[in-house]
């Protein structure tokens, strides 16, 4: 993951990992950004075993199992500072659903980092280029930046105020 994205975000407050929460990116997350709470989503008990042990006493980690990555109730609305989704929106059934919860999750003025893989005439599996135009214009969101490399995308979006 290009964790430049991660520089210039402000630190100190709730973090959301949501899906494919590899240790390093819990780890990187933590070290670089300093949260108060880190809440991880997963649809893997084993991943979430493996991911809250993997920061350990660094921070606060809180493991949250949910059957759907696009839709979580236990987690209240407008609660998040910062949501990272690393190769979670391709794993969605409902893509816009994902979208919609991801803004849901986000304080006012909150940021989202969605990494993603394109789907290209090699890879079946993925989002569409054009798809995925469509899904960083969802309304309430405001693209900061975004970079399409070697058949994976990142961007930077803040929910709009």
């Amino acid at each position: 993951m290009p964790w430049s994205f991660l520089e210039g975000l402000d630190g100190g407050g709730r973090c959301l990992i949501l899906g494919v929460a590899y240790p390093s990116i819990v780890r990187e997350a933590v070290e670089r950004l300093k949260p108060a709470e880190v809440v991880v989503v997963e649809t893997s008990h084993e991943a979430l075993e493996t991911e809250a042990k993997a920061v350990q006493g660094a921070v606060r980690v809180k493991p949250v199992f949910t059957r759907v990555i696009e839709r979580v109730v236990e987690l209240p609305s407008n609660s998040f500072d910062l949501v990272i989704a690393v190769n979670s929106l391709e794993r969605a059934m409902q893509k816009r659903g994902f979208m919609t919860e991801v803004r849901r999750l986000l304080k006012e003025g909150g940021r989202a980092i969605i990494v993603t893989r394109l789907k290209t005439f090699f890879r079946r599996s993925g989002v569409g280029k054009e798809e995925l135009e469509k899904l960083l214009n969802t309304d309430g969101f405001r693209l900061v930046r975004r970079s399409l490399k070697r058949g994976q995308a990142v961007a930077v979006l803040v929910k709009a105020t």
